[in-house]
């Protein structure tokens, strides 16, 4: 009798106890291993938070693009300042390098200058110098050079009569020796003294002509020796 008094009661409880054993799709879908745990099936309260965190999200990723973004353009701006930087020092570097350059090429041609100048200064002192020998020892003056060449000449002229008139008495005496039938002549007295007078002369005028072609050789000699050397000197200055 209890059992059919309770039984609407009993019947209520078989029912929850039927429906909570029902398989569901939430129970392959449930963590961990009891009835009672939670499915993760999302309520419907956890919907705004998922909105929340997709509009979060999105909002991240576009600033992190956007930071990306800056981070190239500040890295590209960088690397063309560091490379400005750089060109600029290079140019710097070229320019001191290119002015001390011609610092240099400067002061070597300053000094070159110096140099030509003292060594010209030295060779116009040793010119000098060798002139002023040459005028001592080897220079003959125009008025010594004529009046030798008219005491050659007059000596060459005087050599030549002398010469003409030893040929005459010369053929003077083939002539008598070929008239005559005799061996020896006898001259005159007046004509032996004068042949050997021209004779002493002769040899005099010969010895002196003599000593004055080994003089003008001399002078030659040396007159071609300092053309040469003026031709030296004249090679060294140019």
């Amino acid at each position: 009798m209890m059992w059919k008094r309770n039984r609407p009661l009993c019947r209520r409880y078989l029912s929850c106890f039927s429906t909570s054993a029902r398989p569901s799709i939430s129970d392959d879908l449930k963590v961990g291993y009891f009835i009672t745990d939670h499915a993760t099936q999302t309520d419907l309260k956890e919907t705004i938070e998922l909105k929340e965190l997709t509009t979060t999200t999105k909002a991240l990723v576009q600033l992190t693009d956007s930071i990306q973004q800056d981070f190239m353009i500040y890295k590209n701006v960088l690397q063309a300042q560091y490379e400005e930087k750089i060109q600029e020092q290079a140019s710097n570097l070229y320019r001191l390098i290119n002015e001390r350059l011609r610092d240099m090429e400067t002061f070597h041609k300053q000094k070159e200058v110096k140099i030509r100048q003292s060594y010209q200064q030295q060779l116009c002192d040793a010119l000098a110098i060798l002139r002023v020998h040459y005028e001592k020892t080897m220079y003959i003056p125009e008025d010594a050079s004529c009046s030798l060449t008219m005491n050659w000449q007059a000596m060459i002229m005087k050599l030549q009569e002398k010469d003409s008139t030893i040929q005459k008495l010369e053929a003077e005496l083939q002539e008598y020796q070929e008239n005559e039938d005799t061996k020896t002549i006898a001259f005159d007295n007046d004509d032996e003294n004068e042949k050997k007078v021209l004779e002493k002369e002769n040899k005099d005028f010969r010895e002196e002509i003599a000593k004055l072609l080994d003089r003008i050789l001399h002078l030659e000699e040396s007159l071609k020796h300092g053309e040469k050397e003026n031709h030296k000197l004249g090679k060294i200055f140019m």
